[in-house]
């Protein structure tokens, strides 16, 4: 037996409808997958930051020199034998740092870098 025309029209009209309706909110939902990646991408590439450590408010700045020595090399530790010497070139005659070894440090001396002085 056989359905007649009119509600088969009907329901064939409200799937077309709906299926448009799909169709609409799968290209919203695929801008904003692409609106995602890109802002993914974004967070990525660019370095991640790390959380600063509280500040001081109540410090008092060191006024001695030995203070405010001891408050730099513990802000900016690095290799205890090792240090900078100041080089002023013979062609240019522009100033420069190079870096230099304490005298107990005999496994590095003769050393080659990479960039000549």
């Amino acid at each position: 037996m056989t359905r007649p025309r009119d509600p088969v029209l009907q329901e064939l009209a409200r799937e077309e409808a709906r299926l448009a309706d799909l169709e609409r909110t799968r290209d919203e939902v695929r801008a904003r997958i692409e609106s995602l990646r890109l802002e993914l991408t974004c967070i990525t590439v660019a370095a991640p930051l790390s959380p600063r450590p509280p500040l001081a408010v109540d410090c008092k700045p060191p006024r001695a020199t030995a203070d405010k020595l001891q408050l730099f090399r513990s802000l900016f530790r690095g290799r205890g034998d090792m240090f900078a010497l100041r080089f002023v070139s013979k062609k240019t005659g522009k100033a420069g740092y190079a870096p230099g070894f304490s005298q107990s440090t005999s496994a590095l001396q003769g050393t080659i870098w990479a960039h000549p002085i």
